[in-house]
């Protein structure tokens, strides 16, 4: 397969990676009334319930955050490296996320499963034409399409496919999020949350395989 083609599944998987947080996110809100994929606005409400005394509150965001930690503790231990090598087993994160997700659906520290699972997802060390790609939360890239567009009308466009990619993983999470509303209402909301991310990790796991082993691949 050529190069281009093969770039092309790597980016659609990682983009289909937003539209997973974006799911997973509003699965949380809707559920627990907790957004799970970002810290800022978590801690923004920790501050507050400090400030009110509200004991319930301020333990249920220390745990969030500390699972989201930890998720992301638990990437650092599997890719100390600090490296991007598409040879690494990334698919096994979404594809026992989602057995994991559905395992638990009906449990209250689902909401906890959730943070940690958006912290390792954010914390895998993604590459994609040579620049980090963080997963889960998206202020870095609105502040990303500014400067790309400033930089754009400024004359310097060898990079504005960065614009691109950084709406389109926007996009795909206010996306997910709009499809995880919609199963919520058909009763199917952490099903179809587990299944995505289910096939989130196969289609990584193949693209693997077949793209980038293709000799040990044929010799299978």
């Amino acid at each position: 397969m050529a190069r281009e083609s093969r770039e092309g599944l790597l980016s659609l998987w990682i983009l289909l990676l937003s539209f997973g947080s974006g799911y997973v996110n509003m699965s949380a809100v809707l559920k627990f009334g907790q957004p799970v994929s970002h810290a800022t606005g978590n801690i923004t409400s920790l501050a507050q319930g400090i400030f009110d005394g509200q004991a319930f509150l301020v333990g249920r965001l220390l745990s969030v955050m500390v699972s989201f930690v930890l998720g992301a503790t638990f990437a650092g231990m599997l890719f100390s490296k600090r490296s991007h090598d598409p040879r690494k087993r990334f698919g096994f994160i979404p594809l026992f996320g989602g057995i994991g997700a559905y395992l638990l659906r009906d449990y209250q520290g689902l909401l906890y499963y959730l943070s940690f699972l958006m912290g390792l997802q954010n914390a895998m060390f993604l590459d994609y034409r040579g620049h980090l790609v963080r997963s889960t939360h998206f202020t870095g890239y609105m502040t990303d399409i500014g400067f790309e567009l400033g930089s754009y009308i400024m004359g310097r466009r060898h990079q504005s496919w960065k614009i691109v990619f950084y709406f389109l993983s926007i996009l795909l999470f206010i996306i997910g999020g709009i499809m995880s509303a919609i199963f919520d209402g058909l009763g199917m909301q952490m099903e179809v949350l587990a299944l995505l991310y289910i096939f989130l990790g196969v289609y990584y796991i193949v693209f693997r395989w077949q793209h980038l082993f293709p000799e040990e691949s044929d010799e299978e």
